[in-house]
């Protein structure tokens, strides 16, 4: 078989005779004819063993869940190496399509050499984003075959000619390799010599959990204090009933609760985990962190450990740390907890925000790299600092040396929490090509049911799309919309779009963009 390759190789299969072969092997025609039955039967074992111990590998990387520029560095890189251990085999290729093209196509594996529906999709699926331009993914095979391929194809020629000798040949190839790569990945770019956008580094839920104190707190209690009717109190917020964290809770300990619920659905070793973000507004200390807590509690030696507040927001903003530290490489698997005790900031006297607020705690890891088809991916993500804007700092506040959680200008926090928290929507839709009808769900801030109607209206989003959770937990902080995330988990679909927006005190927002 090895002769028969090698004179198929140099000669062409329309070229070479049964006789050439027995005579290159030195054996008699009638043996090669008994165990061979003819010339192209003996092409086709050839040609599918030559393939199929390579095709297979090349479909694995189109099929790959990385991103577009990685998968086209490692195609190309395997093709060429495919090419290079037989480097006949594109003019030999040629010379079977120019005499018999129907010989060639009935060959499984030369079929496979073509794209794959999984790299067709996701050809579309960037340029839905506008990371790179629309192509056809048939001309965009078509260019990667013709430049890895031709130059093999001629290099008899261009050695017959002088052009370059053996030795140059081979560097040639090696370099070859890389230009044929920068050309395809320009030739995707939006613009010339601008670079994919496709994020270098993945950003993955893996997975999630949260947890809430037993107790409750109605309306009932304040309407007994402030004088406010339970309608009235609901009427205001939406709340009918909040959370109230016990004598022995705080926010670290109700960071730890989160953790533990959360690891039930981990498929690696909670000591893997290499960066602890925490996010609170309501610290039980300022020193030792929830996040400091949860290393040790867990044994998770080698990790950064350090909390963050952008109050409100904070979420968000632990999140997009989270994916500085992967894209910096500095981590690759992380938690973000975070954690509200506002009931022992709360002034259950004052008239305007002493209902509003609800204890909880939430966590969630996040990964670089996917775990499991379950993993949600962050495709987009992104936070503001707004103290410039109207009243910022001085709009809620909580100054624990002296005052309880604050809210003076609750009509201010309530036109640019329901305007911003609209506006990055649309903005993080926008810049990924979508539109409202796209989003499966919305998981808005818990501030206030009318802030969240407002939100809706305005978008806008049917009420089925929104996911709510404060008609029970009341207000509970950076905590409410990873609780929101965490509590409805299941019911998200593959393929399937939830934009988490959030507003905070100082003022501060942010918005992630999530695919199942």
């Amino acid at each position: 078989m090895e002769v028969a390759k090698n004179l198929f190789m140099k000669k062409g299969v329309a070229q070479t005779s049964v006789r050439d072969i027995a005579e290159e092997a030195g054996i008699n025609i009638a043996a090669l004819n008994y165990h061979f039955r003819s010339k192209e039967s003996l092409f086709e074992m050839i040609f599918e063993h030559l393939l199929s111990t390579t095709v297979p590998a090349l479909q694995s990387i189109l099929n790959s869940d990385i991103t577009l520029e990685e998968k086209i560095k490692r195609y190309i890189d395997a093709y060429f190496n495919m090419v290079v251990k037989n480097p006949h085999l594109p003019f030999f290729v040629l010379n079977v399509l120019n005499n018999d093209p129907k010989k060639i196509n009935r060959l499984k594996a030369f079929q496979s050499l073509d794209y794959t529906e999984a790299f067709a999709r996701q050809l579309r699926e960037e340029a839905d984003k506008g990371h790179i331009r629309r192509v056809d993914p048939n001309h965009f095979f078509i260019n990667l075959q013709s430049l890895i391929n031709f130059p093999f194809a001629i290099q008899e020629a261009m050695k017959e000619k002088n052009i370059m000798n053996e030795k140059d040949l081979v560097q040639f190839f090696i370099e070859r390799k890389q230009v044929v790569t920068d050309t395809l990945i320009s030739s995707l770019c939006p613009e010339p010599g601008e670079h994919l956008k496709s994020k270098k580094t993945g950003l993955f839920i893996h997975s999630i959990g949260h947890y809430f104190p037993e107790e409750k707190v109605d309306n009932a209690y304040y309407s007994s204090i402030n004088g406010l009717t339970e309608e009235e109190i609901f009427k205001k917020t939406g709340i009918k009933e909040r959370r109230k964290a016990a004598p022995h809770e705080n926010s670290n300990t109700m960071a730890v609760e989160a953790v533990q619920r959360m690891m039930k659905s981990m498929s690696f070793p909670i000591t893997d985990i290499d960066l602890i973000v925490a996010g609170s507004y309501t610290p039980w200390d300022t020193i030792a962190t929830p996040a400091h807590d949860i290393q040790r509690k867990f044994g998770i030696e080698n990790s950064k450990a350090f909390m963050v507040s952008t109050a409100c927001s904070s979420f968000v903003t632990a999140v997009e740390i989270v994916e500085s530290y992967f894209a910096a490489g500095k981590a690759h698997k992380a938690i973000v907890v975070v954690s509200e005790h506002n009931t022992a900031f709360n002034d259950d006297q004052n008239m305007m925000t002493g209902f509003l607020w609800g204890d909880g705690a939430a966590a969630l890891v996040l990964t670089s790299e996917r775990q499991s088809e379950e993993d949600v991916e962050v495709i987009d993500i992104f936070t503001r600092g707004l103290a410039h804007i109207s009243k910022g700092p001085g709009a809620v506040y909580c100054r624990t040396i002296t005052e309880k959680i604050q809210m003076p200008e609750g009509r201010d926090v309530f036109i640019h929490a329901s305007s911003f928290i609209t506006q990055q929507t649309r903005e993080i839709l926008e810049r990924n090509n979508l539109t409202p009808e796209n989003l499966s769900y919305l998981i808005p801030h818990q501030a206030n049911m009318r802030i969240i109607n407002k939100v809706g209206k305005d978008l806008p989003l049917k009420s089925n799309k929104v996911i709510t959770n404060m008609e029970y937990l009341g207000n509970t902080g950076c905590a409410g919309a990873a609780i929101g995330l965490s509590e409805h988990w299941n019911r998200y679909r593959k393929d399937e779009l939830i934009a988490i927006a959030v507003f905070g005190g100082g003022y501060s927002s942010g918005v992630m963009l999530l695919k199942k």
